[in-house]
C-alpha cells in the first residue's frame, strides 16, 4: 500500500540559521530527487523549498525506510546533521496531506494568507512533473492542494487583511528610526520583495531610495519606476556607511555584505545604522554587529509585527479550514476508490467469466429446443447456475471463517443484507 509522507522544517520549528542551511539550489533539489527516485520504495517526490521552509513530499511503499533515507539526505545536505533532527517534523498519510493543504492555502505561513506560497507550491509541483518524478498519487494530492489554495484566495479575503513581509520590514524600520521619511535608504535586491519594500517605503514618505542589484540594468529600471537612485554593488564598498537603513532581499547563496569586505567602511559611521535582512540564506554577515553602531534584523524578528497586524482574520481562517476539509474529503474518496479499484476489476472479471461460460452453455441448449416451455426451462437453468457460480466461493469461504461478528457485519453491509 502506498503512503504519502512529508519531512521538513519551517519558521515555527527552526531558527533562520538552521533554515538557511537547507536553502537548496535547483541543482541540489534535482540531485536529491534523482537519488530518491532510484530507490524501489519511492514512487514520486516533490521538494518545496522557500525562505521559510524546506519540505520533501514522498509517495512510498515503505514509509519507515523512506523516513530514514530522508533524515540522512537532509542531514547530509545541511551539514548540520546533529542539530537538524531537533527541528524536523514528519507527517504521514492524512497528516501529510492536510499539512500540504494548509501550506498551499497560506495557513502555515509566517504571514497567514500570504499569496506567494501558492505560486511556490505550483512551481515545486511542476518541477517534479517536468522531470517525471510525480506519480499518480502525488499528482492528485498536489492538484487538490493547489485547488484548496486557489479557493482560499478567491473565496475568502484573508490575503487582503494580512501584512506582507515587505511591509512588516518597513514598519520595523519606522519603529527603529526616529525620522524614516528623511532617512538615507538603500534597497539591495531588485526582485519582487524589493519592489514590495520600495512601494511601502514610498507610501511612508521616503524619497530618493537607493537601489542596488547584481544586474545594474535592473537597478536602473527599478529606480526609474520608484523615483530612486541606482547604485552598483561595486560602489557599496565606499558608500555603505552613508545609509541609515539597508534592506536586503537577494537570492545569493551566501552573504553579500560581510565583515571582511565592509567592516572598515562601516566603522567610519558615528550614528546608528540598521540592516533588515529578508533573505534566506542571509545577505548580511551577523559578525557586522560587532561594530558598535550596527544593528541587524532578520525574518525571525518580524514575527511580532506580523502577529500584531493579524486583525480580523479568525473568521477567514475558519472558512479556509472548511475549504481544506472539503478538498481533503474529495481526495479521500478518490484514494479509497484507487485502493478498491483492483478488487473491483477482479470481481467484474470473475463475474463476466462466469456469465460468458453459462451463457455459452445456455445458447447451446436453446439451439436444440423448440417449445416455449423448454426455452423457459433453459433460461431458468441459466440464471440459477449463474447465481450459484458467482456466490459459490464467497459462501464456501464464509463458512470457513471464524465466528467474528465484525467480519460478518462487513459482509452483511457489503451485500446490503
Amino acid at each position: 500500500m502506498l503512503e504519502i509522507i512529508n519531512m521538513g522544517l519551517n519558521h515555527t520549528t527552526a531558527p533562520i540559521q538552521v533554515r538557511e542551511a537547507l536553502a537548496l539550489s535547483e541543482s541540489q533539489r534535482q540531485e536529491i530527487m534523482e537519488e530518491l527516485m532510484e530507490t524501489s520504495h519511492c514512487k514520486g517526490t516533490v521538494i518545496l523549498n522557500t525562505c521559510n521552509r524546506c519540505e520533501i513530499y514522498l509517495c512510498t511503499s515503505k514509509p519507515d525506510e523512506a523516513k530514514e533515507q530522508l533524515k540522512n539526505i537532509l542531514g547530509r545536505y545541511s551539514n548540520i546533521s546533529g542539530a537538524l533532527k531537533d527541528h524536523l517534523y514528519i507527517y504521514e498519510g492524512k497528516q501529510s496531506i492536510h499539512h500540504l493543504f494548509k501550506v498551499s492555502s497560506g495557513l502555515d505561513s509566517m504571514v497567514k494568507g500570504e499569496p506567494q506560497i501558492l505560486g511556490q507550491v505550483k512551481e515545486a509541483y511542476e518541477f517534479s512533473c517536468e522531470n517525471d518524478w510525480c506519480d499518480t498519487h502525488l499528482h492528485e494530492v498536489f492538484k487538490r492542494g493547489i485547488r484548496a489554495g486557489k479557493r482560499a484566495r478567491n473565496e475568502t479575503s484573508l490575503s487582503e487583511k494580512t501584512v506582507s513581509i515587505g511591509s512588516a520590514a518597513c514598519e520595523l524600520a519606522g519603529e527603529r528610526l526616529e525620522d524614516l521619511k528623511n532617512a538615507n535608504v538603500l534597497i539591495v535586491g531588485a526582485g519582487d520583495m524589493g519592489k514590495v519594500v520600495l512601494k511601502n517605503l514610498l507610501d511612508r514618505g521616503v524619497s530618493d531610495p537607493h537601489i542596488s542589484n547584481r544586474t545594474l540594468e535592473r537597478c536602473v529600471s527599478l529606480a526609474e519606476e520608484f523615483e530612486g537612485t541606482p547604485i552598483s554593488l561595486e560602489e557599496l564598498g565606499k558608500d555603505l556607511h552613508e545609509f541609515d537603513l539597508i534592506i536586503t532581499s537577494t537570492g545569493a547563496s551566501e552573504s553579500i555584505i560581510d565583515l571582511d569586505e565592509y567592516g572598515s567602511v562601516l566603522e567610519k559611521r558615528q550614528e546608528d545604522q540598521i540592516f533588515i535582512d529578508l533573505a534566506v540564506p542571509r545577505d548580511v554577515d551577523t559578525k557586522l554587529e560587532e561594530i558598535e553602531n550596527v544593528t541587524i534584523y532578520d525574518l525571525d524578528d518580524l514575527d511580532r509585527i506580523v502577529e500584531e497586524n493579524m486583525v480580523g482574520g479568525k473568521n477567514e481562517i475558519a472558512a479556509i479550514e472548511d475549504i481544506i476539509k472539503e478538498e481533503y474529503d474529495g481526495l479521500k474518496n478518490w484514494l479509497e476508490y484507487r485502493e478498491a479499484a483492483p478488487i473491483i476489476q477482479a470481481l467484474n472479471k470473475k463475474a463476466e467469466d462466469a456469465r460468458q461460460e453459462e451463457l455459452e452453455r445456455a445458447l447451446n441448449k436453446l439451439s436444440s429446443v423448440d417449445s416455449e416451455d423448454d426455452r423457459e426451462e433453459v433460461l431458468e437453468d441459466f440464471s440459477r447456475s449463474l447465481v450459484q457460480k458467482i456466490l459459490h466461493d464467497p459462501i464456501v469461504n464464509l463458512k470457513k471463517m471464524d465466528e467474528e461478528k465484525e467480519r460478518f457485519k462487513v459482509i452483511s453491509d457489503l451485500f446490503d443484507l
